[in-house]
């Protein structure tokens, strides 16, 4: 699961935090040796880290995710494998990334609530096709034939 989730992850975080935003990390605690998290935090079988830049000392979105955190002034070394992690939101507007087993799900809240009529229910007419027209050579009148492609290209050979 490294392969995408830790880029995405660092991709969204980055976002989060140009925006003003507070990154959280939410993690399901599971049974698996590399995941070190302080257990006292827990509530529910989860645990949420702020991983904004001045929360997560030492960041490494790897293998793994670690770094450095305090809980109540004690300073802790957290680890979590990927299997474990079950997304990435922003506190202030609980948008970001959402991972359902090996699936993604992308949360954004449009700006302003959509009225029923605003949503689309039909698709846009199909456009018309254009046309491909091709000279072979100059004592021939151009053949004209209609195709899909989305602008008019005229071959000379």
């Amino acid at each position: 699961m490294h392969s995408s989730t830790s880029y995405l992850v660092q991709a969204i975080r980055e976002w989060m935090i140009d925006g003003g935003l507070t990154p959280l990390l939410l993690v399901q605690i599971i049974d698996d040796k590399n995941l070190v998290v302080p257990l006292e935090f827990v509530k529910d079988g989860q645990i949420a880290f702020n991983i904004s830049q001045n929360a997560a000392v030492d960041l490494i979105l790897g293998e793994l995710v670690s770094f450095k955190a305090r809980f109540h002034g004690v300073s802790q070394e957290i680890f979590v494998p990927w299997s474990a992690v079950l997304a990435l939101y922003s506190r202030e507007t609980q948008e970001g990334i959402y991972f359902m087993g090996d699936d993604v799900k992308l949360v954004f809240l449009p700006e302003e609530p959509m009225e029923s009529e605003e949503i689309i229910t039909e698709l846009p007419p199909e456009k018309p096709k254009s046309k491909l027209t091709v000279v072979t050579n100059e004592s021939e009148s151009p053949k004209t034939t209609t195709t899909p492609s989305k602008k008019h290209l005229t071959l000379l050979k």
